[in-house]
């Protein structure tokens, strides 16, 4: 498919109250209006192990990264068969909430996407402020450092915090 995702799929963050999750997708068919663009895809996925998806482009790599995150179901032509199970749950169960379904998988854009209209420094925190997480007002500096550390952008950018995030270079976002 496109290569406009370079996606891996991660186990759930691991804390003494969670463990790594197994991702199985089940029989997986997926259509664009009435094309069918993949046919019965199975593929289970160990918690704790690299999965890599390997095709030639157009086969229906991204599609299914895609309906892994419950992505493929904002394309308003796209539908879908099969079960994607994390740890046994369906992703896709009526009950189940789309967020909780995108916190536990989770998608690396080869195409990064910072929000443009927020700092740097706020766009290392707005995981937390989505998830609705509160960090001690001193500790936010610290994490913000420990994050951009990780990174490897500390050095490059520890003077440029407060500028727009889409003013870093195109590695520097990826990063």
């Amino acid at each position: 498919m496109s290569d406009l995702i370079d996606t891996v799929v991660q186990p759930r963050v691991v804390t003494s109250a969670t463990a790594a999750a197994s991702l199985e997708a089940e029989a997986i068919s997926a259509w664009f209006a009435d094309h069918k663009v993949l046919d019965r895809v199975s593929l289970t996925m160990p918690a704790r192990e690299v999965t890599a998806l390997i095709g030639p482009s157009g086969c229906g790599k991204s599609t299914f990264l895609r309906i892994l995150n419950r992505m493929h179901e904002l394309i308003d032509s796209a539908s879908l068969a099969g079960r994607v199970l994390l740890d046994g749950d369906d992703i896709y169960d009526r009950g189940r909430r789309i967020t909780r379904a995108r916190r536990e998988i989770g998608m690396v854009f080869q195409k990064p996407n910072p929000f443009p209209a927020m700092s740097l420094y706020d766009n290392v925190l707005a995981g937390l402020k989505l998830n609705g997480i509160k960090a001690a007002r001193g500790g936010k500096d610290d994490l913000v450092e420990e994050c951009l550390t990780k990174a490897g952008l500390w050095r490059e950018v520890k003077d440029r915090l407060r500028q727009p995030g889409g003013a870093l270079s195109g590695g520097q976002q990826q990063r």
